[in-house]
């Protein structure tokens, strides 16, 4: 044991006297680094991606008839609300149209009051015996016939006035104006 105890013992003094040596030589070549303190601020780091926006709601509008483009009311990139006119087709024609629409509708309707008036006048011969029953029933027919054509013509002259509504173009949504293919003048 005495063997071992020396041992470590002389292990333990080379040790110590390894570490307190002092090499004059390293400290002639050792440079003076100035020292800065450390202040917290904050930064902004920046960093570049590549990427692709889409919007969230993303259409393409289109009239549901066909004409030449009259008016554009916004520009590429713009602002819009719903309901905002955007564009508006020439409807020229179909206030012909509407016109026309309206003419049949009111000559339909004086009908109507034609068929009405022959109606009770027969129903009143008939009532006395004086017209026979078919003649009744004929005035019956044509009456019903004089409705018929002036809820027709009703329904053809609510068709031309919706047909001009179509000519104004509005917004859908609220939304920015993206690209606009399509000039006034251009056929759609």
């Amino acid at each position: 044991m005495n063997i071992k105890s020396f041992i470590l013992c002389v292990s333990a003094l080379l040790c110590a006297l390894s570490c307190g040596k002092n090499n004059p030589n390293k400290n002639k070549n050792t440079k003076e680094v100035p020292v800065i303190e450390v202040k917290q601020k904050d930064t902004l780091i920046s960093s570049q991606f590549v990427t692709d926006i889409q919007a969230k709601r993303n259409v393409e509008i289109r009239s549901r008839i066909d004409g030449i483009i009259q008016h554009i009311y916004v520009n590429e990139g713009q602002f819009v609300k719903k309901g905002q006119p955007l564009f508006k087709i020439n409807d020229a024609e179909l206030q012909m149209d509407l016109l026309k629409a309206e003419a049949r509708f009111k000559q339909t309707k004086a009908d109507l009051r034609i068929a009405e008036v022959e109606l009770r006048q027969i129903e009143s011969l008939y009532a006395k015996k004086f017209v026979a029953a078919n003649e009744f029933e004929l005035a019956k027919a044509r009456l019903a016939s004089a409705r018929a054509k002036c809820s027709f013509a009703e329904a053809e002259k609510k068709a031309v006035v919706q047909q001009i509504n179509f000519t104004l173009i509005t917004a859908p949504f609220d939304g920015v104006i993206d690209v606009i293919p399509h000039k006034s003048g251009s056929l759609v």
